[in-house]
Order: structure tokens, then sequence, then C-alpha cells
């Protein structure tokens, strides 16, 4: 639709013809509210990248014209806002360097709100997928390997199998593994498996008893420019009759809570042997492998006991490597099992959102299930203990909140159940509770939403009087101004209250005019006007906001002069 419109009038009483020109300004209306091409969004941004890097573009479009069709972008989330920011155009930028390693920046939605001038909002998601570059070097289980081996062992027998891991992914993180030593006797005698890290026997060990073979293990990631780490390995050969500690199983395998108390005895696990054996753990690399002592093992008897927090949301497993020492004639005889522990979930974690409070906007007057804004929270738990349902809180600041809004108990969808009036209020605070579906326990958060009810044009002007009366003399000269008009108008926004003054009847020849000047609205003379042919005038005035009308009068009194000079009847 054309913004104005001019139109010729003509009007025939079949003889005579008068035409008139009519202006049309076509005022806006919020028909319509903001729309994303795609509700979500998938990208990907290289990990450590400036401040200030373009992440995303993601712009809404309005069919409203003027004000009704110019957008704000907001983020809602806010983890999304301390690391983000949005321009008026819907261009993503960070705020700050990502780094994928941590777990939670792997992938960051925003949560993305587009506002026009009316009030009305659309919203889209945009996950953020941080791509890896290498900056993490390999980092083995163990902070040393200490082996024995009997000197008869085949050829091919495997001494020890060596385990790193690598933080980033891809080919970053895909691991060779070599053997690098100061003697040829090395080489001659072990070779790793450049892809598994086991080190085996490259020939028969028979005349090398009593050997201790030192050397490192370099493990070297696949990025470019590669990145690496070593290791010592500690290689003793014994002779075939020398009895190594054995213990009972290949491999152990334990499960326990995660609120399991302090000092609690996971399980005793010994080596049979002829000789008396000290037990230990050995020193792990990362948290996993027990490098902050969560597990500790009795020296003496080999029970392994919990001696500080376990969390399950930070550390879901451990690989820990027992080793069971005993000595022949003065030489240390060593060997090693594996042991397994599955941290098991508890209710310990509260669903958290996303943000606290919500910023909300919704348009007076739309039906009722109008959706307002998606709240979203998130537990760490896991399973049960982690999925989250929405309810309104039933500890509302006002009663009516909940005969005025609803929310999905799955998606988190906040909804009108009613038509909202601006007029009437235009603030309201809505609690939201997110509460987990623990089994044993229920654990619930607390999140306020505050939705401002945006004005629309849903109120007449109206004349602050019925009738206006003023008074002109009849030789005053046009421009005298004989009345100033006013209205009120119950709406709140300065769009919905411009009015325009019209004349509309009562004025035949064109003699008064309504003009807008100096902040008011003021009817004046326009042409000159003659008491002796009309003393008084009614003219019809409609102020209009482009949406409603109203009317009013003005009464005009034509004062005399003495403009006629006296005239004989005979």
């Amino acid at each position: 639709m054309e913004s104005l419109y001019n139109l010729n009038i003509s009007v025939s009483d079949g003889v005579f013809r008068n035409s008139a020109l009519v202006k049309i300004s076509v005022i806006g209306a919020n028909f319509h509210s903001p729309t994303f091409p795609q509700v979500d969004y998938i990208v990907e941004l290289l990990e450590n990248s400036p401040v200030g890097t373009l992440v995303a573009e993601a712009q809404a479009s309005d069919a409203d014209a003027g004000t009704y069709g110019r957008l704000t972008y907001h983020i809602v989330n806010n983890i999304a806002k301390d690391k983000f920011s949005v321009n008026e155009d819907g261009e993503i930028f960070t705020l700050e360097s990502l780094d994928r390693e941590n777990a939670l920046e792997k992938v960051i939605p925003i949560s993305l709100m587009a506002k026009d001038g009316g009030g009305k909002v659309g919203f889209c998601t945009i996950s953020v997928i941080l791509t890896d570059i290498n900056d993490n070097s390999p980092q083995f289980r163990a902070a040393e390997y200490k082996v024995s081996i009997a000197a008869d062992a085949p050829r091919g027998t495997t001494v020890v199998k060596i385990a790193a891991s690598d933080m980033d992914e891809g080919s970053n993180a895909d691991i060779t593994y070599t053997i690098e030593a100061d003697t040829d006797n090395v080489a001659e005698n072990f070779e790793i498996h450049s892809l598994t890290g086991a080190i085996v026997t490259k020939e028969s060990l028979i005349g090398l008893e009593n050997e201790l073979y030192t050397f490192i293990v370099r493990a070297k990631d696949g990025g470019n420019p590669a990145r690496s780490s070593v290791v010592p390995i500690y290689v003793r050969v014994l002779a075939p009759e020398i009895k190594v500690p054995k213990f009972v199983e290949p491999h152990y395998r334990f499960s326990v809570e995660e609120d399991r108390p302090l000092g609690s005895e996971i399980d005793v696990i010994q080596a049979e042997s002829d000789q008396p054996v000290v037990y230990s753990l050995v020193k792990g690399n990362t948290p996993e492998s027990n490098r902050d002592e969560v597990f500790v093992v009795d020296r003496d008897t080999g029970a392994l006991k919990l001696e500080k927090k376990l969390d399950h949301e930070s550390t879901k497993w451990y690989q820990l490597t027992l080793q069971a020492q005993s000595e022949h004639q003065g030489i240390e005889v060593i060997s090693s099992v594996d042991i397994s522990i599955q941290v098991k979930d508890i209710n310990d974690n509260r669903p958290l959102f996303e943000s606290d409070p919500y910023e909300a906007f919704v348009a007076e007057n739309l039906p009722g299930g109008t959706s307002v804004i998606q709240v979203k929270a998130t537990d760490l738990d896991s399973s049960t203990n982690g999925q989250v349902m929405y309810s309104l809180d039933p500890l509302q600041d006002s009663a009516e909140m909940a005969e005025l809004f609803a929310v999905n108990s799955e998606t988190g969808w906040v909804t009108t159940l009613k038509e909202l009036d601006r007029e009437l209020r235009d603030k309201y605070t809505v609690a939201v509770l997110a509460t987990d579906q623990g089994h044993k326990v229920q654990l619930t958060a607390r999140t306020k939403v505050d939705v401002t009810v945006a004005d629309v044009n849903d109120n007449p002007p109206r004349f602050t009087a019925e009738i206006y009366k003023g008074t002109v003399s009849e030789d005053d000269p046009p421009g005298g101004v004989i009345a100033i008009l006013s209205t009120t108008d119950a709406d709140s926004e300065d769009i919905n209250k411009q009015v325009e003054y019209f004349i509309t009847g009562g004025d035949p020849l064109g003699q008064f005019n309504v003009e807008y000047a100096q902040g008011e609205w003021k009817v004046y003379v326009r042409k000159p006007l003659d008491r002796e042919e009309t003393d008084n005038y009614l003219l019809n005035i409609t102020a209009t906001d482009g949406t409603f009308a109203a009317r009013a009068v003005v009464e005009v009194k034509v004062l005399d002069a003495n403009d006629n000079n006296p005239v004989c009847e005979k």
C-alpha cells in the first residue's frame, strides 16, 4: 500500500460541476510479528577466535512499514549475553575468546529475540559449535610406568600398554607412540605399537636377567604443527624362577554412588606372592587417572578407599592402576592391574534457568494462546535426574497470574490465556518453576518472567469539549484564531495518540481552516467574512488517530462592523 494517495473528487448537478482534491495519508498498523527465516541455526566458530569475530547473521523480517517494521534484536539467555553481542542488523559477534575444551563452551546456544516497534516479537535459536584447533598436548594416563618381565617371556610378549589422551578432536587428537632411548639395546629388545601404545619384546630376554631398561615414550598428535609429550618407562628383566605377585583378576570393575561417604572402603584387592607385598596406586596425570588422589590404597592390605568427594558431573569414570611390589634379593619385583570405577549419579543438582529474570513483550488485545517467551532450564544430572518439567509457581505476586498465563510443562513456552489490556495493566511478573524428575527427591529452580504489555491503538481520541465557541469581527483580516482544540487518548504510546483534525462540515465556502501551530490545533479564519450574509457558523470538526474518530462542533459568531453606508428606502 502506498503511503499517500491524491484523489480528485468531482460533483455535478447536471449543469454545473465542481471538484476538490482529497489527500489520504496511510498510517502504518502493526499487523505482523517479526519472523526469522529459520527457527534453528547451526554455525561453526573456530575456538580461540579473537574478540569481535562475526559468528552469524540472523536477520528477521517484518512486513509492516515504518515504526512497526523496524526491528531491534536482543539476546535472551545469560550465558550467551556474556559471550556474544548482536547489532541492529542481527549480526552476532564474540565478546571473548572461547575454548572448545571447556565443557560449557563446546556448543553454546544463543536465544535471539527480534522485537518490532509495536511490541510484537519473534524468536530463533543459534547453536554455536566451536571447532578445534590443536591447542592441547597429549596427556599420559600415568606419570611413569614401572614393570617387571620374566627373561623367558616369548618374543612378542606385551610388557606394558601405554595410554595417552588428547582433549582436542579429529586429527588433532590422533596419537602415535614412539620409543626414544639413549642406548641401542632398548631398540634391540623392545618396540612399541605406534597406534595402541603396547610395548612388546622383540627378542628373547634370556641372558639379560636383572637388567633395568630406562627409556621414554613420546606421544605425538596429528595436528599441524604437532604437539607431543613424553613419559619415563622402567622395565626390569627378572630371572625365570622369580615369582611376580599375581592378582586374582585381570581387571577389576566397581560402581559407586557419587555421595559415597569419605573413607569408605571400595574393596580389598590383593596379589598372591611368596614375599611381602606393598600396594600403591600409580600417580595419574589426568582427573580420570586419579591425579587428584581421590582414591587411595592401604599399602599393607590392598584396601581401596575413597579419600575425596566424588562428583559424577565432573568425572564419570576413573581408570586406576594398582601396583603390587615385592623384593627378591634387593631387586624390585612389580606387577600391576587396572581398576575401572564408575561414578553413579544422584540427584544433587538443581535445574538452572538460562536467564533470571527473563524480559518479554506481548502486544495487548492478542487472543489467548499467544506465545510470550520460551524459558529453558538445564540440569547437570543424568537420566531422569536431569529431565526438567515446567510449571507456574503457585506462589505468584498476584493471584490473577494463573488466570492470565500458562507454561507448557515440556517446552517451557509461556503463553497467554486471555487478551491483555495495557490500559488496565502494563506489566506482569510471572514466576515459573523448573523441577527435575529425580526418583527419590525432586529439586526445583525458580525464575521470573517480566512481561511488558505493548500498546496498540485501541482507544479513540476524545474532545475535551463537545462544543467550542468563538467570535470574530467581520472586518478582522484572515488568520485570526477562533478556537483552540484538544483531545485526550487513553493509549500510552505517542504513535497511537497522534491525532489529525479536519473541518468536515459547516463550511461550504472554505472560509475556515484548522492547523497545527506552536504545539496546538487551532481553528482560524481563512477568508473574509460578512456578517450581513451569515452571522453564525456551526463547524463540524473531526479528529482521527488513523483508526478511530471523534467529533465536535465549533460555533463561530460573527460580530458586526460598521462596513455599510446608510441606504434610503425611498
